[in-house]
């Protein structure tokens, strides 16, 4: 009998009695309380790490494995280093008794290549009788005080058929939750359920990806048979991941956008004579994207592009460049900003190009209501062609006469439900959204599969670039110096905190800590202000609306201040605990900064160091290419952490990477593509049409 067969009948032969459950597997009505010894409490603990049904808990895959299979000597021993031993006692256990019931048992053991002495604390050998060259197994970490070889507290069996001779899942715990209850859980739900387990991929995909089915995928991801099994495993599940994944996002494409014919734009409004009327020269890049949104405009079909652009690219006047063709033609346009100050800043910047040669808006909430019904009543008849707005373009009260463009600022701070209401406000309406977020060219085919993608990568002339700089904190006096000489010079200074407010678990530098430190020491002298995302939203604009005017010299703040306003004066921020962000993060910070002629700096304070913070550091440091940036910061910490999953509605996914794994997902892209095709409802797929719903309830963003 091989030792394959043995693990698997110890794994049986740990639960006793059949037990016959009337529901199916996946459907949600077999409870946790009916596995062995999960009772309300431990029901409760598991909540901690998201398991809520008995799929996620089959889903709950281990974080790491052990290989307890390969044997070695003693003499083979290496310090610190987990191994499976097999030696004969030399000497008996002995256990010795200390304080407030705490035991140490030891015994001393050989393998014929060198001796070692096992130590088991709290525990003692009294009921098992070991004796004097008797065999037994053992995996432990190694151990050498004074030349001796010591292992303490290592798991010893008699035989290679429990926890050891076998890869040893590893899982994530909480408080209440052994790495042990987790496997007889898993264990019986596979033994007695296991049947249940059907089949969720298409068999084209199984067989041309050459990929093991799923029953055997999820045996072997919590229970290897050996290491190549759980790599087979992890290939399979990954895929299934990457599955769903595109699935999901093709779903909730079709869910929610709007398809067909669009405004058919046209050739009235020649692109050369809104160029003439701008007071600086458009970049190559920027002429290149112009190109693009005439053509889309002038085609029957609807317009839905995405433009990338680095902070200070440019991308606003393409906006406005897109509505002036759509007003020529004899419709509305509407630009949606993230904030008010940004809504303001922008209907500044438009008064400026258009002058007085169409009827422009601005929509926000600090408006009175005779401010705003006078216009709703202007875009229901036609006479306002602009509206720059925030969120609020999109309440159930406006009406638009002839809706004919939406442009969208920082897409991802509107959802697809906001923009699908936006729509339903036009006739088919063309659309272009905007990004300050560069997105790597695979992850953008996959998020953005329904639109046509333009990317600005060329910087105006005269755009300063950022000199970064990263310190410890022994250097701030003389960074605040340098601070106050900047202000002196008639500039003004960012400073940026990871939190709003102290905090005894973290010892991270606060807003409320620091603007009270140095408003009453180093900027006594100078005007500063605190903004945070805790403030009422009035407050926060009329703050950034005084740094604006120049009326506050320094302004200290968290990151809300990441997508905000234009201010050319100011020319350097800094930043605390720089460990805390993201490159991306970084990048989008510093974008703030340098948006005039003017030297800009950035300082970075690194206060708490690791190994990769030290590489984050070293990479904002060195470049200023904000798509290297981007694809940089998704390598080091995944796409879930760069997007932030919640507001992005992306998941997390366990095994797969979309940035490496890109060949595979374009093949499995095809075989979503060709489902869908036959069957858009997935009608005659249930168990697709089950996986999706579930996939979509553990990733409730991706709904949106």
């Amino acid at each position: 009998m091989g030792r394959t067969t043995l693990i698997l009948l110890y794994y049986i032969s740990g639960i006793k009695g059949k037990r016959r459950l009337n529901a199916a597997f996946f459907g949600g009505k077999m409870s946790l309380l009916q596995l062995k010894g999960l009772g309300p409490i431990k029901k409760k603990n598991l909540e901690k790490l998201s398991i809520f049904t008995i799929q996620d808990l089959l889903g709950y895959f281990p974080k790491s494995y052990e290989d307890r299979t390969q044997l070695i000597h003693l003499g083979e021993a290496r310090d610190n280093i987990f191994g499976l031993f097999r030696v004969l006692l030399t000497s008996h256990p002995k256990t010795y008794r200390f304080k407030h019931k705490q035991s140490v048992t030891s015994f001393n053991a050989t393998d014929g290549s060198s001796f070692c002495k096992i130590s088991i604390f709290h525990h003692s050998f009294g009921k098992i009788d070991y004796q004097i060259g008797e065999e037994i197994y053992f995996y432990g970490k190694a151990k050498f005080e004074n030349h001796r070889l010591i292992f303490q507290n290592p798991i010893i069996e008699k035989g290679l058929y429990g926890e050891l001779g076998r890869i040893y899942p590893i899982y994530g715990l909480t408080e209440g939750i052994s790495n042990k209850d987790i496997q007889q859980w898993i264990k019986e739900i596979l033994v007695y359920y296991g049947n249940q387990i059907r089949e969720n991929l298409p068999v084209e995909m199984l067989q041309e990806l050459n990929l093991i089915d799923r029953k055997t995928a999820l045996n072997n991801i919590h229970f290897p048979l050996n290491i190549e099994m759980a790599e087979k495993a992890k290939k399979r599940l990954s895929s299934e991941e990457l599955f769903y994944f595109q699935l999901a996002i093709e779903q909730t494409i079709k869910d929610h956008i709007l398809f067909g014919n669009g405004v058919s734009f046209s050739t009235q409004g020649d692109k050369n004579e809104f160029i003439k009327n701008i007071p600086y020269d458009l970049t190559n890049a920027q002429k290149k994207v112009l190109d693009e949104i005439w053509q889309d405009m002038e085609s029957s079909k609807r317009m839905n592009r995405l433009i990338q652009g680095d902070v200070g690219s440019g991308k606003t006047i393409l906006a406005f460049a897109a509505a002036w063709k759509a007003i020529q033609n004899g419709y509305q346009a509407t630009i949606m900003a993230p904030t008010e100050i940004l809504a303001k800043q922008h209907f500044e910047t438009a008064r400026e190009i258009f002058k007085d040669t169409i009827q422009l808006q601005l929509l926000i909430g600090l408006q009175n209501e005779k401010e705003k019904n006078s216009t709703y009543k202007g875009l229901q008849n036609g006479d306002i062609k602009l509206l720059i707005a925030t969120h609020t373009a999109i309440q159930e009260k406006i009406e638009f006469a002839k809706l004919g463009l939406i442009v969208i600022d920082e897409q991802h701070r509107f959802g697809v439900k906001q923009r699908k209401a936006l729509f339903q406000k036009g006739i088919v309406p063309d659309m272009i959204i905007m990004s300050a977020t560069p997105i790597p060219r695979t992850l953008g085919m996959i998020l953005y599969s329904d639109m046509d993608i333009s990317v600005i990568d060329e910087m105006p002339p005269g755009r300063q670039v950022v000199n970064t700089y990263v310190v410890g904190i022994a250097m701030e006096e003389r960074v605040i110096n340098f601070a106050c000489k900047e202000v002196d010079k008639g500039g003004q200074v960012y400073v940026i905190c990871p939190l709003i407010e102290e905090s005894e678990k973290l010892n991270l530098n606060a807003a409320q800590e620091v603007f009270h430190r140095l408003s009453t020491g180093y900027f006594k002298n100078y005007v500063s202000a605190l903004i945070h995302g805790k403030m009422k939203a009035d407050e926060k604009e009329k703050i950034m609306e005084s740094f604006f005017k120049g009326e506050i010299d320094i302004l200290i703040s968290t990151t809300v201040i990441e997508v905000g306003v234009n201010v050319p004066n100011a020319n350097l921020m800094i930043v605390y605990n720089a460990e805390r962000f993201g490159l991306a993060q970084l990048h989008q910070l510093r974008g703030r900064v340098g948006r005039s002629s003017n030297k800009a700096n950035c300082i970075l304070f690194h206060m708490n160091p690791s190994e990769k913070s030290t590489e984050r550091m070293r990479i904002i440091k060195s470049t200023n290419d904000g798509f290297l940036i981007a694809k940089m910061d998704m390598e080091l910490r995944g796409i879930g952490d760069f997007f932030g999953t919640r507001q992005s509605g992306l998941p997390e996914l366990k095994f797969a990477d979309v940035l490496l794994d890109e060949e595979r997902l374009n093949r499995i892209r095809c075989y979503v593509k060709i489902l869908l095709e036959k069957d858009p409802n997935l009608l005659g797929n249930d168990i697709i049409k089950e996986n999706l719903h579930y996939f979509l309830s553990k990733n409730t963003g991706m709904t949106m």
